[in-house]
Formats: C-alpha cells, structure tokens, sequence
C-alpha cells in the first residue's frame, strides 16, 4: 500500500542506522517492519545484507564456542565480584565482630526459623518483633561502638 511507504522508508532508514551502530539484531527488525509496512528493492537487499552477517556471526561464535572451555563458552556473562561489597567496585568492606556474628547466627538459622533469625520469643509482641527486626537488618556501629 502506498499509504505506508513513508513510515516504510523511515523504518528503513532507522535500520541502516541501527547497522551503523553495530546491533544487527535491532537493525533486521526495523528492516523485517519496513518489508511488511511497503516492500523496496533497498530493503530487500538490506535484509539479504543482515541475513549474511547473522549466519557468518553464528559461524564465528559457533567455532569460537567449541574452542573454549569453562562457563563463558556457553554466551554466558557472568558476574565480577573481586571481593568488593555488593560487586559494586571501591574497597573492600570492613565488618566489626558483632555484625560478623549477627550474620554468623542468621546464616546458622534455618530459612523459616524467623523466631530464631531476629532471637526473640515466639510469646512476644509486634514492637519487639520490629525493634529486633530493625537491629538485625538496619544496624550500623557507631564511631563508639567499634572501640
């Protein structure tokens, strides 16, 4: 229809910068739209182009896959930790030995043992239920209390 040719060729041209940018995947896509929106000689030969570089990029990884070994071979990422906090880069967090047993004690409980993870009595009411809450999750040392 030729009622769709212009958004066709603006489709088009958001493919080929697509391609220009190196995502073959999102650049096929607009390209795939543009063909069904209204069909051009340019963008058949556009597909053609990104159908080849595809395949040849699948031959690449495939035979790149086989020659690896080890988690990564399978496309994986996978996360770098390097011993910082949370993964997150900068330097390596210091804990106090209170916190480290609070954490000790809460890896020892069992995953329902809720009780026994915030160490209060199961006859105890709401307030001491969220004060023990907020001691164990929320608790930082002050300045005083490392010393």
């Amino acid at each position: 229809m030729e009622v769709n040719k212009d958004e066709a060729i603006r489709c088009l041209d958001i493919s080929s910068k697509y391609l220009d940018a190196g995502n073959i995947s999102s650049a096929r896509k607009f390209c795939l739209k543009s063909i069904s929106l209204f069909e051009t000689p340019q963008a058949r030969k556009l597909l053609d182009q990104l159908d080849n570089m595809t395949s040849s990029a699948k031959n690449n990884v495939e035979s790149k896959s086989s020659a690896e070994k080890g988690p990564s071979a399978t496309g994986m990422r996978h996360r770098q930790v390097n011993g910082t906090a949370g993964g997150m880069g900068g330097d390596k967090r210091e804990y106090t030995q209170d916190q480290a047993a609070v954490v000790k004690r809460v890896r020892s409980c069992k995953a329902t043992a809720y009780y026994e993870v915030l160490a209060v009595k199961k006859e105890c009411d709401d307030s001491d239920i969220k004060k023990a809450y907020r001691k164990v999750m929320f608790w930082t040392p002050l300045e005083s209390d490392l010393d």
